[in-house]
């Protein structure tokens, strides 16, 4: 289902729509993936330019800087398929 919303495949008959990624609110494509046995909210960007995964590791950084770590989520850069998006 992931690869769906993400564009990465085409829509068939025997798709698994039972998924977490069905649940995920917000305007920007997104999915649900396990890297290393860890899972992350996988998010990329809705704009021409693919912005909005750089947005969020800038924010991780300042946010680094300026508060504590249990006090934001902090975001990784991620590459699918040269494509950028925020983990």
């Amino acid at each position: 289902m992931g690869k769906l919303l993400m564009g990465q495949i085409n829509y068939s008959c025997d798709l698994d729509i039972f998924s977490p990624d069905n649940s995920s609110d917000g305007n920007l494509k997104k999915k649900w993936k396990i890297i290393n046995g860890v899972r992350y909210l996988v998010k990329g960007g809705n704009s021409f330019n693919n912005q909005e995964p750089f947005n969020e590791i800038i924010a991780t950084k300042l946010y680094e800087r300026i508060l504590d770590q249990n006090d934001y989520v902090p975001y990784q850069l991620l590459e699918e398929n040269s494509t950028f998006y925020s983990a």
